[in-house]
């Protein structure tokens, strides 16, 4: 890991996502979004203003007219104070142990920059454990944001490819099994300036934090 240069890196096996049978996530997004924001006594005014996002564009979502970008799901999720995998609609009850076979792993496909997301665990803020899978493609940039009353650690694994991650000031180059810790108090981008595509793990905690 270094914050500057990179390596040369062995060719790895492709794997070809989009041959995955999965849940399908963008077209049922409306009904969740809408149910969250009602849930939070939220007008679409309310959210728009403090998610940064427009009220047009929310409106849009909740009606099935769009599909945001992972950019902007991420902004969504930050100003109804839930993380994107509850806004996917992810809502496996708390079990001892929870199967969940590469078939039915829920992915959501951003069509405008072919970034995907795919959830690997359930998610569950009474034990804050999530596993998420990133592959984003040659010059792609995935932002994101503190959740609003939810602390998040993140450790990001890099799997394939090279990821640059910026905190603030700080630049970091990530190469094949390289890994990152911190605590998202920000602003944070996720940057693909390499040739070919990244995919990264990411461990997240989650906790609440008190009003």
């Amino acid at each position: 890991m270094t914050q500057k240069g990179s390596k040369t890196l062995k060719p790895r096996a492709e794997v070809d996502s989009a041959a995955i049978e999965t849940r399908p996530v963008n077209k049922g997004l409306g009904p969740i979004v809408r149910k969250l924001r009602r849930r939070a006594g939220l007008t679409l005014q309310q959210v728009a203003e403090s998610s940064g996002v427009s009220r047009a564009m929310w409106s849009s979502v909740e009606r099935g007219d769009k599909n945001p970008t992972l950019p902007v799901l991420a902004r969504m999720a930050a100003g109804l104070g839930v993380t994107i995998s509850e806004l996917m609609g992810e809502q496996s009850p708390s079990v001892v142990a929870s199967a969940t076979p590469r078939r039915n792993r829920l992915i959501y496909r951003d069509e405008q920059t072919g970034i995907e997301r795919h959830l690997l665990s359930p998610t569950h803020l009474d034990t804050g454990m999530e596993v998420v899978e990133h592959v984003l493609p040659n010059g792609q940039t995935f932002e994101g944001l503190p959740y609003a009353g939810i602390r998040t650690s993140k450790c990001v694994v890099v799997i394939e490819g090279q990821l640059t991650l910026e905190i603030g000031n700080v630049v970091y180059t990530l190469d094949a099994e390289d890994s990152i810790t911190f605590e998202i108090t920000g602003e944070y981008r996720f940057r693909n300036t390499h040739p070919s595509r990244c995919r990264y793990y990411i461990f997240m905690i989650h906790q609440r934090v008190a009003s």
